[in-house]
């Protein structure tokens, strides 16, 4: 049954509805509705995950949330993860750049790194859905508020994803405006 805080992920619904016939199963039919639905006693599971710190920054833990919010919603290739390096090399670089160790990166300062990686380069379905599920989990496990997102500031996530990737694949715009969805 759906619930007032069940349409706080309509904005992301409403994305992947839209993407939904690049990854949807031929069997299943996928509204932005059905989506917030579907996954949101996965992420009230996942913010409990984060609460007891039990989330990180690693291929398996995203593997497997895609796999649960892919099977939630009929996308196809559920917890498939690709790339031509693997995800430990991606991010212990991106710690090395900021200085830091493998998930203990500054999720403020990576999280559009992060974000724009997994979108453009790893996740075959739920490109959004996915990374912004994973990058709040995180700032819960760190004591920070997660990721919101409003229909009024989707379109300018989307701006901001859209130039974090080819050809340049430069997240720097995107990071300078979490801010604003944090």
């Amino acid at each position: 049954m759906a619930t007032e805080d069940t349409w706080r992920f309509l904005p992301l619904g409403t994305f992947e509805h839209l993407q939904s016939a690049n990854w949807a199963d031929d069997n299943k039919t996928t509204g932005s509705h059905e989506i917030c639905e579907a996954v949101n006693p996965i992420w009230e599971r996942l913010e409990a995950r984060a609460r007891d710190n039990m989330i990180t920054i690693d291929q398996a833990s995203i593997s497997a949330l895609h796999f649960e919010l892919a099977t939630a919603v009929g996308a196809v290739e559920p917890g498939t993860f690709k790339g031509p390096e693997t995800w430990t090399d991606y991010v212990e670089e991106m710690a090395d750049n900021v200085g830091g160790v493998l998930d203990a990166i500054d999720i403020d300062q990576s999280g559009a790194w992060l974000l724009a990686e997994l979108f453009w380069g790893r996740l075959p379905s739920l490109r959004l859905l996915t990374p912004w599920f994973f990058i709040s989990a995180i700032h819960i496990r760190e004591g920070l508020d997660p990721l919101a997102l409003s229909m009024e500031s989707l379109g300018r996530l989307l701006d901001d994803v859209s130039g974090s990737g080819p050809p340049h694949y430069d997240a720097e715009s995107l990071r300078s405006n979490m801010g604003r969805y944090g």
